[in-house]
């Protein structure tokens, strides 16, 4: 075989790490929400102003309808480039979804008038 010779030490600390379970680490998936809302909790009571905490929890809000939509889980190592593209895509699809939407309820008592 591979002519090493083993010592029972060597055996039996083989034997104890083939018997003990691994541990699968799970990744965070929520980390980057988490730290959205720790960010507007710490900044309540200090210099930021209340609108720039709205931006911050109006953030989250998109970023999880992005991940429920389009079943990409959004954490901060797969933020880049390619990320910021989707995201900025699917933001604007939102916009045109939300002006059809306006445009509709701004016809239809026009309609009602006629």
């Amino acid at each position: 075989m591979d002519r090493v010779i083993y010592s029972a030490d060597m055996i039996i600390e083989r034997l104890k790490a083939d018997k003990s379970p691994t541990t699968k680490k799970e990744a965070p998936s929520n980390i980057l929400f988490d730290f959205i809302d720790k960010y507007v909790e710490e900044h309540k009571a200090t210099t930021r102003e209340a609108g720039s905490l709205t931006v911050y929890r109006t953030l989250k809000k998109h970023l999880q309808g992005y991940q429920q939509d389009t079943n990409r889980k959004v954490t901060f190592d797969k933020i880049d480039y390619s990320f910021f593209q989707s995201f900025q895509n699917y933001l604007l699809s939102l916009t045109s979804k939300l002006t059809g939407y306006q445009c509709l309820c701004s016809t239809i008592p026009q309609l009602q008038n006629s």
